[in-house]
């Protein structure tokens, strides 16, 4: 701790608590004067009745009462930090409640993306993106999981959404939208490698969509930063232990973090309007894609959609060459787009295949 004292015209430190009390003991420094220390407030306070100063031993009745008096006081500040830090504690384990809270009410409202058709043994099906519900008949979901989606339908498979915990509700997709400037590659417009950008789509569907998400406003997403506590609920299946999901009747995994930056898609600062690249901490890999990205009070703020990832030798094949599997990256810093990105999507296609009925 470092102390600064000031009496008359005299200025004195910095100095330990130790050097103060021994200067206060040797009437160097009268209790009548001030003190300033971060650790105690941050305030000019008067020696007298305030200081945290460890007084030595062996000195008069009188300072041994002042000895007294400042001990008490150095037990009241300690108190006062130890009750501000529960109380930070408590606001950051109140938040991560309230988070919890809202995954436990709007688990039906994400889903797991799923591509089927059927072989010559039965039914294939292939889980590959998460995606969520906003309007009765939309699911919204990233670009590149709506690209996922058309390339299934290509080779024949149909694709629907199987709520979380809830096998038996699943909606058939009969459109797809992805935002018109949606790159499929990682470089911007300038060059820069960057995730990618404007990645966010839509899956329109048959039927009625039970439980949905509401969107956080302007004033919300233009006010996002760093530190804020936020939540996803999805489903990451890369080169997780069963894939990380039974495709049949699937549960969700929620992951708890802080926005760690906010940013435009070159990583630097445009401004509110135009920061739209939200970065967090929160542990993701493929098949979280698509996840909605909530804040305390359960407004989406943004879309989850792609990760740092490295390079991890797994094995070697036949040739003796290493085989290469992504991670993530240890820095567990991943990517989203800002929710409001969405009010650019076009009317979802309906160019759907037309397949045999589903059993």
């Amino acid at each position: 701790m470092k102390i600064y004292v000031k009496f008359g015209k005299a200025h004195v430190g910095p100095l330990s608590p130790q050097e103060v009390a021994d200067k206060v003991v040797s009437g160097e420094i009268p209790l009548s004067a001030k003190m300033f220390s971060k650790e105690l407030g941050g305030k000019w306070i008067k020696l007298k009745g305030h200081p945290a100063l460890p007084f030595p031993e062996g000195h008069s009745a009188g300072n041994r009462k002042s000895r007294n008096i400042i001990l008490l006081i150095v037990l009241l500040l300690l108190c006062g930090s130890a009750a501000r830090t529960v109380t930070y504690l408590m606001r950051e384990k109140s938040s991560d409640k309230a988070l919890a809270s809202v995954a436990k009410r709007m688990e039906s409202a994400v889903g797991l993306v799923v591509a089927e058709k059927r072989g010559d043994t039965g039914w294939v099906r292939h889980s590959f993106a998460t995606a969520w519900a906003w309007k009765k008949d939309i699911f919204l979901t990233n670009a590149h999981v709506v690209e996922g989606a058309e390339h299934y339908m290509k080779n024949g498979f149909r694709i629907y959404v199987v709520l979380n915990q809830s096998p038996s509700e699943r909606f058939y997709v009969t459109g797809l939208s992805k935002h018109p400037h949606y790159r499929p590659d990682s470089v911007s417009s300038n060059g820069k490698e960057v995730p990618f950008s404007y990645d966010v789509g839509a899956l329109q569907i048959e039927g009625t969509l039970p439980t949905r998400f509401k969107l956080a406003d302007k004033s919300t997403l233009h006010s996002l930063k760093a530190g804020e506590r936020v939540a996803y609920l999805g489903f990451p299946m890369e080169n997780l232990v069963n894939n990380g999901v039974d495709v049949d009747s699937p549960i969700a995994n929620m992951q708890s973090g802080i926005i760690t930056a906010v940013s435009d898609f070159d990583q630097g600062d445009s401004g509110p309007k135009n920061n739209l690249l939200i970065r967090h901490n929160m542990g993701c890999t493929g098949g979280a894609s698509g996840s909605p990205i909530f804040n305390r009070d359960g407004d989406v703020v943004a879309i989850l959609n792609a990760i740092n990832m490295t390079g991890q030798i797994v094995g070697v094949n036949e040739a003796g060459e290493p085989i290469v599997a992504r991670a993530p990256s240890a820095v567990m810093i991943n990517f989203a787009q800002r929710v409001d990105l969405i009010f650019d999507l076009p009317q979802p296609s309906s160019a759907i295949p037309e397949l045999e009925n589903i059993e």
